[in-house]
């Protein structure tokens, strides 16, 4: 019996997190769209953005988990850390971390081959 009991509360747990985590998205885009758009939206819009921006505080406070309500509030921060990870990034080539004095060395060099010619 007391299997059972464990197996409905885990799943409720469950069913609560995955509800909080789709909750969290939507606030995100909510809070993202009455940022970035406030000024084109007419004033009809802005006052049901406020009202669902107050509902979303409400859940956030009552119902949402701890950590799905502040990732919610923090929209910015977890934008800004998408975007960390979509940004390229590449190795340098050798020639790109030469020293000052590797890198006239080496302008040196090719500034003499290309008087001696390059074909000898």
């Amino acid at each position: 019996m007391s299997t059972k009991q464990e197996v409905t509360q885990s799943t409720e747990q469950k069913l609560s997190h995955q509800l909080s985590m789709q909750i969290m998205e939507v606030g995100q885009t909510i809070l993202e769209l009455e940022s970035t758009y406030h000024d084109s939206f007419s004033r009809q819009m802005r006052e049901k953005i406020q009202r669902a921006k107050e509902i979303l505080d409400e859940l956030a406070n009552d119902c949402m988990t701890e950590l799905t309500s502040e990732r919610m509030k923090n929209w910015q921060k977890e934008r800004l850390q998408e975007k960390e990870k979509l940004k390229f990034t590449r190795k340098k080539d050798a020639w790109e971390i030469l020293s000052p004095q590797q890198e006239e060395e080496y302008k040196a060099r090719v500034t003499r081959r290309m008087h001696q010619g390059f074909g000898r």
